[in-house]
C-alpha cells in the first residue's frame, strides 16, 4: 500500500506493536482501553488470537479517527475537523499471527485479522478472519506475504464490501477473500489453508467473544460499557441524519486551557426533552461571550457540544426507547431566531450524571448552565452524604465536599458560564444573585472565579422543557 501514489489520501496511521509489551501499551493508549491496575491487556490474556486482533482492531479504528479530526482541525480550525466526522468514513484493521521463526513452534501457523468500523445506521461492524497455514508448506517471507494478503482482503470488505473484485480487476472471483487467497508454498501445496470469515453465529452468544461485537454505539456506551462517550455529528448521507462515533478519547482536540486556548470547547449538558429554542440561544449566547474572551484566527465561534448523560444520579439509567427521540431532534435543529448560516450542534452521550466525571471526560472546557444549576452547585447540601455521620457533620462538611468537588473541576482546566433563569415568582435569576446568595459560604476567590454570567442583556428566554411537556400533555 505504501509503495503506491496517493496512500497518504486513504491511510491514515501504520503501527506494528510487535513485542509483548508494546501491543500492551497500543491497547492502553490513545484509542485503547484505559486497563486499570486490574485489567489484564490483552483481555484473554493469549497475543495471539481473535479477541486480540479485535481489541487492536477497535484501537485502531479510534486512532484513524482522532488522527483525522486533528489533521482537519489544522487546516481548517474545530470546523474542519467536524467536517473530517461529518464527511470520512473510517476502518481499523489488525491482525496477529504466529508464523515460522527459529524455533519449531508447538503450536499451528495461523493468523487471526479483524476489522472495526461503523455502518451508515451507526451500527457497529467487527469481523474477524481466521488463516490457516501448513507447517512446513512455507518459508518465513511466503507466509508473512499470505498474512499480507488475508489483511488485505479483510481491509477491503470492509471498505468496499459491495465491490466485487470482478468489477475493478480481470478476476472472476465473487469476494475479496476468493481474489486474493492462499498460494501454494514452495513446500508444499498448502493442504487446505484458506482464508475464512467467522461468522457471527459461530461466536459464543452474548460472551466476550461475540456479545461486545453486537449492537450498536447506544449499546456499546450503555449496555457494554466498552466506551464512555458517544459523539453523534449532523450528517446528509447517514439515513438517520446523525453519524455516531464511540469513543474513549476525545474525538475533537483536546483544547488548551481555557486561558490560552484561541477556540474553547463548550459543553451544554441537559436533558432536552424536547429541545427548544432556548436552548440553542443560549448555546449561542455562551458561543458569542466566549468568542469575544478568545479570539481565533480567522475568526470562528467555539463548538458546542450538547450533552446527555445516559444515567442519572439518583433514577439510574434512561430507557432506550426514550432516549432515541431526543438523539433525532439534533438531525436538523432549527431557530427562527439564530441566523440559519450557524452550523448545526453537536451531540454527545456519556454516562456521567456529576460535573466531576464531567470534567474528567471533557478536560478544559467550558460547562453551559443555568443558573438554577449554578445555585445547586454552590449549596453544601447537595454534597452532604444521606447518612447519620454525615448529618452530625451538616453544613461544614457539606461545604468541604463543595469544595473538593470544585477543585477537582478546576484542576481539569475546566469553568462554567452561567445563563440566567425564570424564576417561578416571576423573576429573574442571574449568576450575581447565586454569588450574593452563597456569600455565607465564604467560597475562595479561585472558586468563584470559575464561573462566568451571561447578562440578562445577553440572554433572557423565558421557556423551559418542562413547561413545554405540560403544554404538550394538555393539547393531548
Amino acid at each position: 500500500m505504501l509503495g503506491t501514489p496517493g496512500a497518504s489520501n486513504v491511510l491514515i496511521e501504520l503501527s506494528s506493536p510487535y513485542a509483548k509489551g508494546s501491543i500492551k501499551a497500543y491497547l492502553k493508549g490513545e484509542g485503547g482501553r484505559e486497563g486499570g491496575s486490574g485489567e489484564q491487556l490483552p483481555s484473554n490474556g493469549s497475543y495471539c488470537s481473535a479477541s486480540t486482533a479485535r481489541e487492536l482492531a477497535q484501537a485502531a479504528y479510534t486512532r484513524a479517527v482522532t488522527s483525522a479530526v486533528a489533521g482537519g482541525e489544522e487546516e481548517g480550525g474545530r470546523e474542519g475537523g467536524i467536517e473530517v466526522l461529518r464527511k470520512g468514513k473510517f476502518v481499523g484493521v489488525a491482525c496477529t499471527a504466529a508464523v515460522v521463526s527459529r524455533e519449531t513452534k508447538r503450536g499451528a501457523h495461523r493468523a487471526h485479522v479483524a476489522t472495526h468500523t461503523l455502518d451508515e445506521d451507526g451500527k457497529i461492524v467487527s469481523k474477524s478472519y481466521y488463516l490457516a497455514l501448513t507447517k512446513g508448506a512455507r518459508t518465513r517471507t511466503e507466509e508473512d506475504a499470505e498474512v499480507s494478503k488475508g489483511t488485505l482482503a479483510a481491509l477491503l470488505e470492509a471498505t468496499h464490501p459491495s465491490l466485487h473484485p470482478s468489477s475493478s480487476s480481470s478476476s472472476s472471483s465473487s469476494s475479496w477473500l476468493e481474489a486474493l487467497c492462499v498460494s501454494a508454498g514452495k513446500g508444499g501445496a498448502g493442504g487446505e489453508d484458506k482464508l475464512v470469515r467467522v461468522v457471527e453465529e459461530e461466536q459464543k452468544e452474548g460472551g466476550k467473544e461475540g456479545g461486545k461485537e453486537r449492537g450498536d454505539a447506544l449499546d456499546a456506551l450503555m449496555i457494554h460499557h466498552t466506551v464512555d462517550r458517544v459523539l453523534y455529528v449532523p450528517s446528509p448521507h447517514a439515513p438517520s441524519g446523525l453519524k455516531a462515533f464511540p469513543s474513549s478519547v476525545p474525538l475533537l482536540s483536546p483544547s488548551l486551557p481555557p486561558s490560552l486556548t484561541p477556540s474553547p470547547l463548550i459543553i451544554y449538558p441537559g436533558s432536552f426533552n424536547p429541545l427548544h429554542d432556548g436552548h440553542l440561544q443560549l448555546a449561542h449566547a455562551a458561543q458569542t461571550l466566549l468568542g469575544s474572551l478568545h479570539p481565533s484566527i480567522p475568526p470562528s465561534l467555539p463548538p458546542v457540544l450538547f450533552e446527555i448523560s445516559t444515567c442519572n444520579a439518583d433514577k439510574g439509567f434512561i430507557d432506550r426507547t426514550l432516549l432515541l427521540p431526543r438523539l433525532s431532534q439534533f438531525s436538523s435543529p432549527s431557530s427562527s431566531s439564530l441566523p440559519p448560516s450557524l452550523p448545526l450542534p453537536l451531540l454527545v452521550l456519556t454516562r456521567a450524571p456529576l460535573f466531576v466525571t464531567k470534567a474528567r471526560l471533557f478536560p478544559n472546557s467550558y460547562f453551559l448552565i443555568g443558573a438554577d444549576t449554578a445555585q445547586r452547585l454552590l449549596q453544601p447540601k447537595y454534597y452532604v452524604v444521606d447518612s447519620e455521620e454525615a448529618r452530625e457533620g451538616g453544613k461544614e462538611e457539606g461545604r468541604d465536599a463543595l469544595l473538593l468537588a470544585l477543585n477537582e473541576i478546576s484542576m481539569h482546566g475546566c469553568r462554567f458560564v452561567v445563563g440566567g433563569r425564570k424564576t417561578k415568582e416571576g423573576g429573574f435569576m442571574t449568576l450575581d444573585s447565586v454569588l450574593e446568595e452563597a456569600r455565607p459560604l465564604s467560597l475562595p476567590r479561585s472558586i468563584l472565579g470559575m464561573f462566568l454570567g451571561l447578562s440578562e442583556e445577553q440572554f433572557r428566554v423565558d421557556m423551559s422543557s418542562t413547561e413545554i411537556r405540560a403544554q404538550m400533555a394538555v393539547k393531548g
